[in-house]
């Protein structure tokens, strides 16, 4: 009956206040049953606190890696009822038990956030099927993936087999699509945007790894800003011949812009497809930029841009750092020599210490032999540094140019000075011993060097006040006191033209006629000269000589004199504009401003003597007959005669130039012409 009334009185007040109390009564059980289950786990812990004292250090770490308690395997979003104990809960039903490591220590609570009432809290929460708070989500998901990458991680390998690389010429492997760096969709954004500040500390801060997907387009999309004529230069290579490749491991460039004893020839062990791509690169430049005289970093740059992208993609960036040569690298090794003047005046600036340490080390306060320790700095970076630092140099370098070299160049200086000790055994050797001793040393402390890449490039970038003017202003200022101090002899331009055979003349050598070609006009330097005119052949006859010449373009005469002393001149219009008068008015001159005339000296070197601006102009000349019988070039600089027999050699004003015989007089034994083409 009582069963009767209760079942058909729901509502009623009686009925009502039944179920809160019963309500109240389970909800404090429950809260009994965890505060015991607490109070046993303190109890718990005590005694194996007591009972462990004596553990031995390897069984603490042991311990520490073992979990302290079981979970289930849940994710970190999913509610979880209280398992502690089995009194603790209802539930009875078994489930897979997965290991939790310890959280980092880090990410450990204190003391005074592990209190009672914060356990408390918690696992009421989950009693009662709440969600846990964020703290505990974020660090759930932190601990998450700590196991991940424990159990995942392993070291960075370039060459690892079994993956995906950036291109076939070289073995670097795609190892990693981490999107915390970013993606490109995401880089393109940021230099669309073009502000230099954001873009700078994109690169200077990112430090992608050599493996990261996002390095098959972040170079490409660096030398794209500001470039408009990206695509038409990639549209425009063509992989060249075949027979401009060399063997593999037995290259021979002959690129004239690489012949400088300041060229660096790394390869980053580019496989042997990557060797054949770089040799078609560096021939097309050299034929599509003729005006390319001097470009040291053109080859390791190259190299580098093969590991990640294809030949069109390399040659089309190579182009736009060489439309911009001023900001990437020196075009003459007069500016080459002046930039280790200027590295050091930079250094003596922003790093006196590091100055001091270096005269020291030197033994000499001159500047010239100090800079002279400094001239192979580039070295440094591009055959020193390892190649996952250089990588991320050249993000840097590809923005910011040459200057962000000098920077890491200081840097590295800064560390040898920290790192090295000046050798007790220097007070013996000279000036030039100890300079190799420093290249020696600076190479080996940045090869071994414990720096990460991230610390180099803060560090570099941390110098203050380091402007692209002021570098400039020390540029400028050491390449004019190099020429006051050595004169115009100083090369400004290394060998030229050096892939085009040279003519065969019966009076100069292959290696004369070689440095000849050098000095011709740059347009002039594309095709071999052709023998027109010679006097053993064509006989003493100036009638026979104006035949043969009048209608070439350009001409390069070689005489060859009865003391077996050689000179000649390079005239730049055709010998026929002599009867062209109506042109030229009352004048007897005619030719242009890049003729120039030569002796040999002896040690068979070509000795120049070219038309510089203010002087005369007395290029060419001869008579107004039809068949004149008289040749002059440069004034008195040649003057023949006697139908090719006789001739004179006086200092000019129209090329500044002394004798170029001695004595001034001269029987010619020997005369050839040659057509220079454009």
């Amino acid at each position: 009956m009582f069963g009767d009334q209760m079942s058909g009185d729901h509502g009623s007040p009686a009925m009502r206040s039944f179920r809160r109390n019963s309500l109240i009564a389970f909800r404090r059980s429950n809260l009994g049953n965890l505060y015991q289950s607490f109070i046993k786990r303190t109890n718990s812990t005590s005694t194996r606190k007591m009972t462990d004292a004596h553990t031995t250090a390897t069984e603490v770490s042991e311990k520490e890696r073992t979990p302290s308690f079981p979970l289930r395997t849940i994710s970190a979003m999913t509610s979880l009822p209280d398992v502690d104990d089995d009194e603790a809960g209802p539930s009875t039903i078994k489930h897979s038990i997965t290991p939790v490591p310890r959280t980092p220590l880090v990410l450990q609570r204190t003391e005074s956030n592990t209190s009672f009432l914060s356990r408390l809290s918690s696992r009421l929460r989950r009693s009662f099927h709440l969600p846990s708070n964020k703290r505990e989500q974020f660090v759930k998901f932190l601990a998450g993936d700590e196991v991940a990458v424990n159990e995942n991680a392993k070291p960075p390998l370039l060459h690892e087999s079994g993956r995906e690389t950036f291109t076939n010429y070289a073995n670097i492997k795609i190892i990693s699509d981490d999107e915390s760096y970013g993606n490109i969709e995401l880089i393109q954004q940021i230099l669309r945007r073009n502000r230099p500040d954001e873009i700078k500390k994109l690169l200077r801060k990112t430090n992608w790894p050599v493996g990261h997907r996002i390095r098959a387009d972040l170079w490409q999309e660096i030398c794209k800003l500001n470039n408009p004529d990206f695509n038409a230069y990639r549209g425009s290579y063509q992989s060249e011949s075949e027979g401009w490749e060399e063997q593999v491991g037995h290259s021979s460039l002959k690129a004239r812009f690489l012949q400088s004893s300041d060229t660096i020839d790394e390869c980053y062990e580019l496989n042997a497809n990557g060797l054949k791509a770089l040799h078609r690169l560096i021939r097309a430049l050299d034929v599509t930029i003729p005006t390319l005289n001097y470009a040291p970093l053109v080859h390791p740059i190259l190299a580098l841009f093969l590991h990640f992208m294809n030949e069109d993609d390399a040659y089309a960036c190579a182009v736009w750092i060489l439309k911009n040569h001023p900001n990437y690298m020196k075009d003459s090794a007069l500016a080459n020599k002046a930039a280790a003047h200027t590295l050091l005046a930079l250094v003596k600036v922003y790093k006196a210490a590091v100055y001091k340490t270096l005269k020291n080390w030197i033994g000499s306060s001159d500047e010239n032999i100090l800079a002279r320790a400094l001239q192979s700095w580039p070295r440094w970076i591009f055959c020193a540094l390892p190649f996952e630092y250089l990588v991320c140099v050249i993000d840097c370098y590809l923005y910011e140019g040459s200057k962000v070299l000098m920077r890491v160049a200081i840097t590295l200086l800064n560390r040898w000075h920290k790192n090295n000790k000046i050798p007790n055994d220097l007070a013996g050797k000279t000036c030039q011993e100890r300079i190799d001793l420093f290249a020696e040393r600076i190479v080996q402390s940045v090869k071994h060097e414990n720096i990460s890449v991230t610390s180099l490039l803060n560090a570099a970038v941390k110098i203050r006040n380091f402007s692209g003017s002021k570098i400039a202003r020390f540029q400028n200022r050491y390449e004019k006191m190099i020429l006051e101090l050595e004169g115009p002899g100083v090369p400004t331009v290394d060998l030229l033209a050096m892939h085009i055979k040279p003519f065969v003349s019966s009076i100069v050598s292959s290696q004369v006629a070689f440095q000849l070609m050098c000095h011709l006009p740059e347009k002039n330097q594309l095709e071999t000269p052709m023998l027109i005119y010679h006097l053993y052949d064509d006989g003493t006859s100036f009638y026979h000589l104006w035949s043969k010449i009048d209608e070439a373009e350009s001409t390069l005469l070689i005489i060859k004199t009865d003391n077996s002393e050689v000179l000649g001149a390079f005239c730049d219009e055709p010998w026929g504009n002599r009867t062209k008068t109506r042109e030229r008015g009352n004048g007897k001159y005619f030719g242009g401003g890049l003729s120039f005339v030569w002796n040999l000296d002896e040690n068979n070197q070509v000795n120049k003597y070219d038309w510089k601006e203010n002087q005369a102009e007395c290029f060419m000349a001869a008579p107004y007959e039809r068949e004149p019988t008289v040749l002059m070039i440069g004034g008195n600089a040649i003057y023949i005669i006697g139908e090719l027999i006789n001739g004179s050699s006086l200092p000019g004003n129209t090329f500044q130039n002394p004798e170029l015989v001695k004595g001034g007089r001269f029987k010619i034994d020997d005369l050839e012409v040659f057509q220079v083409f454009e």
